[in-house]
């Protein structure tokens, strides 16, 4: 019986951080950053970016997506000098 409130209260925190995560899509995500959709599509058949896949949809978590920006010379350049989200049409 001991640390049941510990362990309650611990997975509570963590079905919480999960309601808080960001997910998008192959065509949002490449948007946000600069980039094609078949880029997006690569680094997912590599396993440079987590996801999941939500009625045959690739769900993008947020910061894997931002993780895979600044993995390369060419998008680390990219994303801290022209910041994230300039590329988006209105």
């Amino acid at each position: 019986m001991y640390g049941d409130k510990k362990t309650t209260k611990t997975n509570q925190e963590l079905s919480s951080k999960k309601e808080r995560e960001i997910f998008l899509s192959v065509s949002e995500s490449a948007k946000l950053i600069g980039v094609d959709s078949k880029t997006i599509r690569r680094a997912i058949k590599s396993k440079k970016i987590k996801y999941k896949i939500n009625n045959n949809r690739y769900a993008i978590k947020f910061p894997s997506l931002i993780n895979f920006a600044r993995s390369s010379i060419k998008l680390r350049n990219k994303f801290y000098s022209q910041g994230i989200g300039k590329y988006i049409k209105d």
